[in-house]
């Protein structure tokens, strides 16, 4: 069984139903709320 396979299509029809959320790299640091550093995973 080519679960590769299985899990791409899987996460492509989630993508097409709009059902798939993409959560933020946010790094905070102690004393500075609400600041914080966002990493773009996109790159």
């Amino acid at each position: 069984m080519d679960f590769d396979a299985l899990f791409s299509d899987q996460l492509n029809l989630l993508k097409k139903e709009g059902n798939y959320r993409i959560f933020a790299e946010l790094e905070r640091q102690c004393g500075a709320f609400p600041k914080a550093k966002s990493y773009d995973k996109s790159t």
